[in-house]
């Protein structure tokens, strides 16, 4: 009896053994697939032309954000796309602004590898909230999602505060709309507040919030029914209005 006893506990700690080597093999693993990740994508930002559709793909290795690209992002859209071709569209969009990158600090590129990956990550909670009928709390559900993906890629404490305040912060919508949910003076109060928190000049995040809103709430035909968009060339821009109102009293460039 005592050497079948000893045999069955022998053969546990083998079995004890092994998966814990297996544990570790598929941990050192996952941590190899995300350094090659990390790596790839901000290789990729840092090209003169990044590749938006790469970018997402490399995102898409985490199975959360597959999931979450592929669900459908609003049928406010002229047509029906995916949450990972609106997150592209976003991101073209924004390179296509590059002639204010200057004024929000992106030729800094620091700066951009965060703005970049924080615009593909943007929206990146409302399939989940789509699902549970919380689509107007999409925020709450992008902001954990956001934060744990720019810290797997590296990305201080202080830059993902930059890119979760970008995300979270509405006060352009809420202002431009056809019908103003906040008055300018809130505006203005709310872009001091956000430049003073993250230590940019209010030129740097006026500029930054202003090339954000465009490329997103642009690609929204409802939106830019309600907002004075205009092409000037292959890029959308803000019209005069309240937009340059508001750049008056901030005293900067819009």
């Amino acid at each position: 009896m005592s050497g079948g006893l000893g045999f069955y506990s022998l053969f546990l700690s083998f079995l004890c053994i092994f998966g814990s080597l297996n544990l570790l093999a598929t941990t050192c693993q996952q941590a190899v697939d995300r350094a090659y990740v990390k790596g790839e994508i901000l290789r990729e930002t840092q090209q003169t032309r990044p590749n938006a559709e790469r970018i997402i793909e490399l995102l898409s290795r985490d199975p959360q954000l597959e999931e979450a690209y592929s669900g459908i992002n609003s049928s406010k859209l002229e047509k029906a796309v995916t949450l990972g071709e609106h997150h592209i569209e976003v991101m073209n969009s924004i390179l296509r602004l590059e002639k204010f990158f200057p004024e929000a600090g992106l030729d800094n590129q620091s700066r951009r590898d965060v703005f970049l990956v924080g615009a593909s990550l943007h929206d990146i909670g409302k399939t989940a909230a789509i699902r549970d009928g919380r689509h107007f709390d999409q925020y709450d559900y992008t902001k954990p999602i956001l934060e744990r993906k720019m810290k797997e890629l590296g990305f201080s404490a202080y830059e993902v505060l930059i890119a979760k305040t970008l995300v979270g912060d509405s006060m352009m919508g809420q202002f431009l709309r056809r019908d103003p949910q906040i008055s300018i003076e809130e505006a203005e109060a709310a872009i001091r507040k956000s430049a003073r928190k993250l230590g940019l000049t209010v030129q740097e995040y006026f500029s930054l919030k202003s090339l954000f809103y465009i490329a997103d709430a642009g690609s929204y035909a409802d939106l830019r029914r309600q907002v004075p968009f205009y092409w000037r060339g292959t890029r959308l821009e803000i019209g005069r209005g309240r937009y340059w109102r508001l750049a008056e009293r901030l005293g900067v460039q819009p």
